[in-house]
Protein backbone atom coordinates (compact mmCIF):
# COMPACT_ATOMS: atom_id res chain seq x y z
CA UNK A 1 0.00 0.00 0.00
CA UNK A 2 1.43 3.11 -1.25
CA UNK A 3 0.45 7.47 -0.63
CA UNK A 4 -0.54 8.63 -4.36
CA UNK A 5 -1.10 11.84 -5.86
CA UNK A 6 -4.55 12.40 -6.81
CA UNK A 7 -4.33 14.02 -10.53
CA UNK A 8 -2.69 17.09 -10.28
CA UNK A 9 -4.08 18.30 -6.86
CA UNK A 10 -2.41 18.98 -3.62
CA UNK A 11 -4.66 15.79 -2.35
CA UNK A 12 -3.43 12.37 -1.60
CA UNK A 13 -4.88 8.91 -1.14
CA UNK A 14 -4.07 5.74 0.30
CA UNK A 15 -7.70 3.55 0.26
CA UNK A 16 -8.65 0.31 2.04
CA UNK A 17 -5.90 0.32 4.94
CA UNK A 18 -5.62 -2.83 7.09
CA UNK A 19 -9.02 -4.87 8.18
CA UNK A 20 -11.86 -1.65 8.09
CA UNK A 21 -10.38 -0.34 4.89
CA UNK A 22 -11.25 3.67 5.29
CA UNK A 23 -10.44 6.17 2.70
CA UNK A 24 -7.50 8.45 3.29
CA UNK A 25 -7.25 11.60 2.24
CA UNK A 26 -3.91 13.80 3.16
CA UNK A 27 -4.01 17.16 2.39
CA UNK A 28 -6.94 18.70 0.41
CA UNK A 29 -8.30 20.05 -2.94
CA UNK A 30 -6.92 24.32 -1.93
CA UNK A 31 -3.90 25.11 -4.12
CA UNK A 32 -1.92 24.68 -1.34
CA UNK A 33 -1.20 21.58 0.47
CA UNK A 34 -2.01 22.01 3.91
CA UNK A 35 -1.08 18.87 6.58
CA UNK A 36 -4.29 17.34 7.11
CA UNK A 37 -5.56 13.92 7.20
CA UNK A 38 -9.15 12.64 6.34
CA UNK A 39 -9.97 8.64 7.08
CA UNK A 40 -13.52 8.30 6.28
CA UNK A 41 -15.38 4.51 6.87
CA UNK A 42 -18.18 3.38 4.75
CA UNK A 43 -21.31 2.16 6.62
CA UNK A 44 -24.40 0.66 5.61
CA UNK A 45 -24.94 2.62 2.20
CA UNK A 46 -22.59 4.45 -0.07
CA UNK A 47 -23.19 7.46 1.33
CA UNK A 48 -22.95 7.10 5.33
CA UNK A 49 -19.72 7.36 6.50
CA UNK A 50 -17.90 7.75 9.71
CA UNK A 51 -14.77 10.06 9.60
CA UNK A 52 -11.90 11.45 11.49
CA UNK A 53 -10.01 14.36 11.18
CA UNK A 54 -6.64 15.74 12.09
CA UNK A 55 -5.97 19.00 11.47
CA UNK A 56 -2.05 20.33 12.75
CA UNK A 57 -3.11 24.40 12.15
CA UNK A 58 -0.28 24.89 14.70
CA UNK A 59 1.91 24.60 11.27
CA UNK A 60 1.16 27.93 8.78
CA UNK A 61 2.39 26.98 5.34
CA UNK A 62 3.74 29.84 3.00
CA UNK A 63 5.16 28.64 -0.01
CA UNK A 64 6.72 25.40 1.05
CA UNK A 65 6.20 22.69 -1.49
CA UNK A 66 5.02 19.38 -0.33
CA UNK A 67 7.26 16.02 -2.12
CA UNK A 68 6.34 12.32 -2.50
CA UNK A 69 9.59 9.94 -2.39
CA UNK A 70 9.84 5.89 -1.60
CA UNK A 71 6.16 6.12 -0.35
CA UNK A 72 6.27 8.72 1.78
CA UNK A 73 4.65 12.30 1.74
CA UNK A 74 6.52 14.85 3.47
CA UNK A 75 6.91 19.35 4.00
CA UNK A 76 8.94 21.04 6.05
CA UNK A 77 8.32 24.12 7.48
CA UNK A 78 10.91 25.79 9.21
CA UNK A 79 12.91 23.32 11.05
CA UNK A 80 10.16 20.74 11.30
CA UNK A 81 9.41 17.74 8.68
CA UNK A 82 5.66 16.38 8.39
CA UNK A 83 5.98 12.71 7.04
CA UNK A 84 3.50 10.86 6.01
CA UNK A 85 3.78 7.05 5.04
CA UNK A 86 2.37 3.23 4.95
CA UNK A 87 3.77 0.64 6.45
CA UNK A 88 3.32 -3.32 5.36
CA UNK A 89 0.76 -3.78 8.42
CA UNK A 90 -1.58 -1.18 7.27
CA UNK A 91 -0.48 0.81 10.00
CA UNK A 92 -0.79 4.68 9.07
CA UNK A 93 1.95 6.55 10.49
CA UNK A 94 1.97 10.78 10.80
CA UNK A 95 6.16 11.42 12.09
CA UNK A 96 7.28 15.14 12.70
CA UNK A 97 11.00 15.41 12.34
CA UNK A 98 12.53 18.36 14.39
CA UNK A 99 15.84 19.75 13.20
CA UNK A 100 16.96 20.99 16.20
CA UNK A 101 15.09 21.65 19.85
CA UNK A 102 11.88 22.56 19.11
CA UNK A 103 10.37 25.81 20.91
CA UNK A 104 7.27 22.89 22.71
CA UNK A 105 7.42 19.94 24.20
CA UNK A 106 3.35 19.80 23.56
CA UNK A 107 1.58 19.02 19.84
CA UNK A 108 -1.48 19.17 18.93
CA UNK A 109 -3.99 18.46 15.94
CA UNK A 110 -7.76 19.57 16.08
CA UNK A 111 -9.63 16.12 16.19
CA UNK A 112 -13.15 16.15 14.26
CA UNK A 113 -15.13 13.32 14.83
CA UNK A 114 -18.57 11.56 13.47
CA UNK A 115 -21.24 11.04 15.62
CA UNK A 116 -21.19 7.93 17.87
CA UNK A 117 -17.88 7.37 17.41
CA UNK A 118 -16.26 7.06 20.97
CA UNK A 119 -12.41 6.96 22.15
CA UNK A 120 -11.09 4.37 24.49
CA UNK A 121 -8.42 5.10 26.69
CA UNK A 122 -6.59 2.11 27.40
CA UNK A 123 -4.27 2.64 30.83
CA UNK A 124 -0.83 1.76 31.62
CA UNK A 125 -1.21 -1.12 33.27
CA UNK A 126 1.88 -2.07 36.43
CA UNK A 127 3.70 -5.32 36.10
CA UNK A 128 2.08 -5.73 39.25
CA UNK A 129 -1.45 -5.78 38.32
CA UNK A 130 -1.09 -6.97 34.55
CA UNK A 131 0.41 -10.37 36.63
CA UNK A 132 -1.91 -10.48 39.35
CA UNK A 133 -4.61 -10.09 36.87
CA UNK A 134 -3.17 -12.39 33.97
CA UNK A 135 -3.46 -9.55 31.52
CA UNK A 136 -0.79 -9.06 28.44
CA UNK A 137 -0.38 -5.57 26.68
CA UNK A 138 1.86 -4.68 24.19
CA UNK A 139 4.25 -1.30 24.77
CA UNK A 140 2.30 0.89 22.60
CA UNK A 141 -0.96 -0.77 23.20
CA UNK A 142 -0.16 0.95 27.18
CA UNK A 143 -1.61 4.80 26.94
CA UNK A 144 -3.16 4.26 23.72
CA UNK A 145 -6.93 4.95 22.24
CA UNK A 146 -9.37 2.52 20.89
CA UNK A 147 -11.31 3.73 18.55
CA UNK A 148 -15.31 2.11 18.30
CA UNK A 149 -18.16 2.97 16.35
CA UNK A 150 -21.76 2.24 16.73
CA UNK A 151 -21.76 0.18 13.41
CA UNK A 152 -20.92 -3.80 12.88
CA UNK A 153 -20.24 -6.42 10.50
CA UNK A 154 -19.73 -7.77 7.28
CA UNK A 155 -22.27 -8.73 4.61
CA UNK A 156 -24.16 -8.28 1.69
CA UNK A 157 -27.74 -6.99 0.60
CA UNK A 158 -30.37 -9.45 -1.19
CA UNK A 159 -28.66 -7.41 -4.80
CA UNK A 160 -25.16 -8.44 -4.06
CA UNK A 161 -23.81 -5.07 -2.98
CA UNK A 162 -21.73 -5.16 -0.31
CA UNK A 163 -22.29 -3.24 2.67
CA UNK A 164 -19.22 -2.93 5.20
CA UNK A 165 -19.71 -2.38 8.87
CA UNK A 166 -16.59 -3.55 11.13
CA UNK A 167 -16.82 -7.13 12.71
CA UNK A 168 -16.44 -6.04 16.04
CA UNK A 169 -17.56 -2.49 15.82
CA UNK A 170 -13.58 -1.24 16.15
CA UNK A 171 -12.71 1.30 13.62
CA UNK A 172 -8.73 1.76 14.57
CA UNK A 173 -6.47 2.31 17.66
CA UNK A 174 -4.09 5.38 18.03
CA UNK A 175 -1.08 3.29 19.08
CA UNK A 176 1.14 5.82 22.29
CA UNK A 177 3.84 7.59 20.02
CA UNK A 178 7.27 6.86 20.64
CA UNK A 179 10.21 9.27 20.48
CA UNK A 180 13.83 9.00 18.90
CA UNK A 181 16.81 10.90 18.25
CA UNK A 182 19.95 10.45 15.81
CA UNK A 183 21.28 8.72 18.43
CA UNK A 184 19.01 5.75 18.67
CA UNK A 185 17.62 6.88 22.31
CA UNK A 186 13.93 6.30 22.60
CA UNK A 187 11.12 7.34 25.19
CA UNK A 188 7.48 7.00 25.27
CA UNK A 189 4.99 9.89 24.72
CA UNK A 190 1.93 10.72 26.31
CA UNK A 191 -1.27 10.63 24.39
CA UNK A 192 -3.95 12.22 25.06
CA UNK A 193 -7.58 12.78 22.94
CA UNK A 194 -9.71 15.07 24.88
CA UNK A 195 -12.35 17.78 23.65
CA UNK A 196 -11.58 17.71 20.07
CA UNK A 197 -8.22 17.77 20.47
CA UNK A 198 -5.39 15.64 19.94
CA UNK A 199 -2.20 16.41 22.08
CA UNK A 200 1.05 14.33 22.13
CA UNK A 201 3.63 15.77 24.87
CA UNK A 202 7.46 14.81 24.64
CA UNK A 203 9.54 14.62 28.16
CA UNK A 204 11.12 18.12 28.08
CA UNK A 205 14.32 15.99 29.88
CA UNK A 206 14.60 14.19 26.37
CA UNK A 207 14.58 17.48 24.17
CA UNK A 208 16.63 18.71 26.08
CA UNK A 209 19.51 16.09 26.52
CA UNK A 210 18.41 14.24 22.64
CA UNK A 211 21.03 14.17 19.60
CA UNK A 212 18.98 16.43 16.75
CA UNK A 213 17.45 15.48 14.74
CA UNK A 214 14.43 13.78 16.40
CA UNK A 215 11.31 12.19 15.22
CA UNK A 216 8.44 11.78 17.06
CA UNK A 217 6.14 8.42 15.73
CA UNK A 218 2.21 8.21 16.08
CA UNK A 219 0.79 5.35 14.84
CA UNK A 220 -2.65 4.56 13.74
CA UNK A 221 -3.54 1.07 13.32
CA UNK A 222 -6.73 0.04 10.72
CA UNK A 223 -8.10 -2.73 13.03
CA UNK A 224 -10.88 -4.35 14.81
CA UNK A 225 -7.99 -6.35 17.31
CA UNK A 226 -6.05 -5.14 19.79
CA UNK A 227 -2.89 -5.68 21.40
CA UNK A 228 -4.24 -6.09 25.05
CA UNK A 229 -4.60 -9.67 26.26
CA UNK A 230 -6.62 -11.03 28.68
CA UNK A 231 -5.46 -14.81 30.10
CA UNK A 232 -8.45 -17.41 30.12
CA UNK A 233 -9.27 -19.28 32.57
CA UNK A 234 -10.05 -23.21 31.66
CA UNK A 235 -13.68 -24.01 31.66
CA UNK A 236 -14.81 -20.10 31.69
CA UNK A 237 -16.98 -19.07 29.55
CA UNK A 238 -16.28 -15.39 28.06
CA UNK A 239 -18.79 -13.53 25.98
CA UNK A 240 -19.65 -10.11 24.52
CA UNK A 241 -23.37 -8.25 24.56
CA UNK A 242 -24.29 -7.41 20.79
CA UNK A 243 -27.55 -5.39 19.81
CA UNK A 244 -30.94 -6.95 18.59
CA UNK A 245 -30.07 -7.81 14.65
CA UNK A 246 -32.56 -6.21 12.45
CA UNK A 247 -33.15 -9.34 10.40
CA UNK A 248 -33.76 -13.34 10.79
CA UNK A 249 -31.17 -15.93 9.46
CA UNK A 250 -29.16 -18.58 10.78
CA UNK A 251 -25.99 -18.60 12.40
CA UNK A 252 -22.76 -19.65 10.83
CA UNK A 253 -19.38 -19.10 13.10
CA UNK A 254 -18.19 -17.49 16.11
CA UNK A 255 -14.60 -15.71 15.50
CA UNK A 256 -12.20 -14.25 17.78
CA UNK A 257 -8.79 -12.33 17.71
CA UNK A 258 -6.41 -14.02 20.24
CA UNK A 259 -3.60 -11.69 21.23
CA UNK A 260 -1.36 -14.50 22.42
CA UNK A 261 -1.59 -18.35 22.67
CA UNK A 262 0.48 -20.98 23.08
CA UNK A 263 1.16 -23.83 20.45
CA UNK A 264 -1.73 -26.60 20.64
CA UNK A 265 -4.59 -24.53 21.93
CA UNK A 266 -8.24 -24.07 20.47
CA UNK A 267 -11.64 -22.61 21.44
CA UNK A 268 -15.17 -23.95 21.02
CA UNK A 269 -17.95 -21.07 19.95
CA UNK A 270 -20.93 -20.77 22.17
CA UNK A 271 -24.22 -18.56 21.20
CA UNK A 272 -26.35 -17.30 23.84
CA UNK A 273 -29.79 -15.91 24.03
CA UNK A 274 -29.97 -12.94 26.61
CA UNK A 275 -34.13 -13.06 25.99
CA UNK A 276 -33.60 -16.34 27.13
CA UNK A 277 -32.04 -16.44 30.62
CA UNK A 278 -28.37 -16.38 28.91
CA UNK A 279 -28.95 -19.92 27.94
CA UNK A 280 -27.21 -21.27 25.07
CA UNK A 281 -29.49 -21.25 21.42
CA UNK A 282 -29.84 -24.74 19.79
CA UNK A 283 -27.62 -25.65 17.98
CA UNK A 284 -25.04 -22.79 19.23
CA UNK A 285 -22.08 -24.54 20.10
CA UNK A 286 -19.25 -24.62 17.81
CA UNK A 287 -16.93 -26.83 16.89
CA UNK A 288 -13.80 -27.13 17.77
CA UNK A 289 -11.23 -24.71 15.91
CA UNK A 290 -8.33 -25.05 14.13
CA UNK A 291 -5.15 -25.06 16.51
CA UNK A 292 -4.70 -21.25 17.14
CA UNK A 293 -1.42 -19.30 15.88
CA UNK A 294 0.44 -17.21 18.12
CA UNK A 295 -1.84 -14.12 17.15
CA UNK A 296 -4.71 -13.68 15.32
CA UNK A 297 -8.23 -13.79 13.94
CA UNK A 298 -9.28 -17.75 14.23
CA UNK A 299 -13.18 -18.96 14.04
CA UNK A 300 -15.47 -21.68 15.36
CA UNK A 301 -17.98 -23.18 12.85
CA UNK A 302 -21.44 -24.35 13.59
CA UNK A 303 -22.12 -27.88 12.90
CA UNK A 304 -25.95 -27.41 12.40
CA UNK A 305 -26.82 -23.76 11.94
CA UNK A 306 -28.77 -22.10 14.89
CA UNK A 307 -31.26 -20.39 13.99
CA UNK A 308 -31.21 -15.77 14.04
CA UNK A 309 -34.06 -14.08 15.38
CA UNK A 310 -34.11 -10.64 14.66
CA UNK A 311 -34.98 -8.28 17.79
CA UNK A 312 -33.56 -10.76 19.94
CA UNK A 313 -29.98 -9.39 22.03
CA UNK A 314 -27.49 -12.38 21.96
CA UNK A 315 -23.88 -12.94 23.50
CA UNK A 316 -21.42 -14.59 20.83
CA UNK A 317 -18.84 -16.16 23.41
CA UNK A 318 -16.41 -19.10 23.78
CA UNK A 319 -14.74 -21.30 25.49
CA UNK A 320 -10.71 -22.36 25.66
CA UNK A 321 -8.89 -25.22 26.04
CA UNK A 322 -6.46 -24.72 28.02
CA UNK A 323 -3.99 -22.05 29.89
CA UNK A 324 -1.72 -19.61 28.65
CA UNK A 325 -4.96 -18.40 26.04
CA UNK A 326 -5.10 -14.80 25.87
CA UNK A 327 -7.98 -13.27 24.61
CA UNK A 328 -7.80 -9.99 22.68
CA UNK A 329 -9.80 -7.21 24.60
CA UNK A 330 -9.94 -3.40 24.56
CA UNK A 331 -10.30 -1.57 28.21
CA UNK A 332 -14.14 0.22 28.33
CA UNK A 333 -14.53 0.92 31.48
CA UNK A 334 -17.40 2.59 33.28
CA UNK A 335 -18.54 5.03 30.42
CA UNK A 336 -21.34 3.03 28.86
CA UNK A 337 -24.60 1.15 30.75
CA UNK A 338 -23.78 -2.09 32.14
CA UNK A 339 -25.51 -4.25 28.74
CA UNK A 340 -22.83 -2.97 26.91
CA UNK A 341 -19.69 -4.75 28.43
CA UNK A 342 -18.39 -8.42 28.25
CA UNK A 343 -19.39 -11.25 30.66
CA UNK A 344 -18.11 -14.10 32.07
CA UNK A 345 -19.38 -17.19 33.19
CA UNK A 346 -16.96 -18.81 35.86
CA UNK A 347 -18.23 -22.65 36.05
CA UNK A 348 -18.65 -24.09 32.42
CA UNK A 349 -16.68 -26.77 30.65
CA UNK A 350 -15.07 -26.60 27.85
CA UNK A 351 -15.69 -30.07 27.06
CA UNK A 352 -19.61 -30.02 26.99
CA UNK A 353 -20.43 -26.43 27.30
CA UNK A 354 -23.65 -25.71 29.32
CA UNK A 355 -26.00 -22.54 30.11
CA UNK A 356 -24.57 -20.25 32.26
CA UNK A 357 -25.41 -20.45 36.19
CA UNK A 358 -24.40 -16.93 36.40
CA UNK A 359 -23.04 -14.03 33.76
CA UNK A 360 -20.52 -11.37 35.81
CA UNK A 361 -20.09 -8.11 34.07
CA UNK A 362 -16.71 -7.53 32.74
CA UNK A 363 -15.39 -3.99 31.96
CA UNK A 364 -13.40 -5.56 28.86
CA UNK A 365 -14.43 -5.28 25.45
CA UNK A 366 -14.17 -8.63 24.08
CA UNK A 367 -12.69 -9.64 19.85
CA UNK A 368 -15.39 -11.62 19.56
CA UNK A 369 -18.01 -11.48 16.84
CA UNK A 370 -21.05 -14.17 15.08
CA UNK A 371 -21.64 -14.37 11.44
CA UNK A 372 -24.59 -15.45 9.84
CA UNK A 373 -26.23 -15.92 6.90
CA UNK A 374 -29.59 -13.43 6.47
CA UNK A 375 -32.86 -14.83 5.40
CA UNK A 376 -33.49 -14.77 1.96
CA UNK A 377 -29.52 -14.68 1.14
CA UNK A 378 -26.57 -12.88 1.46
CA UNK A 379 -23.58 -12.98 3.65
CA UNK A 380 -24.46 -10.86 7.16
CA UNK A 381 -23.02 -11.05 10.79
CA UNK A 382 -23.99 -9.98 14.27
CA UNK A 383 -21.17 -8.25 15.76
CA UNK A 384 -19.61 -8.25 19.24
CA UNK A 385 -19.53 -5.14 20.39
CA UNK A 386 -22.51 -2.90 18.65
CA UNK A 387 -22.48 0.54 20.51
CA UNK A 388 -24.42 3.63 19.87
CA UNK A 389 -28.26 3.50 21.46
CA UNK A 390 -28.45 7.37 21.56
CA UNK A 391 -25.17 7.74 22.93
CA UNK A 392 -23.82 11.09 21.85
CA UNK A 393 -20.10 11.56 20.53
CA UNK A 394 -17.67 11.35 23.69
CA UNK A 395 -14.16 13.06 24.15
CA UNK A 396 -13.60 12.27 27.40
CA UNK A 397 -9.95 12.21 29.38
CA UNK A 398 -10.08 7.99 30.18
CA UNK A 399 -9.79 6.63 33.61
CA UNK A 400 -6.08 6.52 34.86
CA UNK A 401 -5.19 8.91 32.02
CA UNK A 402 -1.63 10.67 32.87
CA UNK A 403 -1.37 9.01 35.99
CA UNK A 404 1.80 6.33 34.95
CA UNK A 405 0.49 3.24 36.30
CA UNK A 406 -3.30 1.25 36.66
CA UNK A 407 -5.01 0.88 39.32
Amino acid sequence: MAIERIGLTTEYKADGLGETKPVLRIGGTTEKFVPNVNLSFQCESGTEKYFINLNRKSVTVGKEIQSLASDKLALTVGNETDIWHINEDGTFEWDIEFAEKPPTNVFSWELLVSDALQFYYQPILSEEYKKEQNIIQSARAAGSYAVYCDKTGHYKDENGKTKVNYMTGKLMHIYRPICTDAGGKTTWAELLIEKGVLAITIPQQFLDNAKYPVTLDPTFGITASSENGYGLDVNKLYAVVVAAPSTSGTGDSISAYWAWVESGRYFKGVLLNHDDSDNIVSNGIGNVSDELQETGWATSAFGAAPTIASGTVYYPGLLGSGTSMYLAYDYTGTTWPDDWYGRVDSTNSYASPENPGSLTTADNRFCIYCTYTESGGGASSTPSSTLARGIAVGMFKGMGIGSGQYP
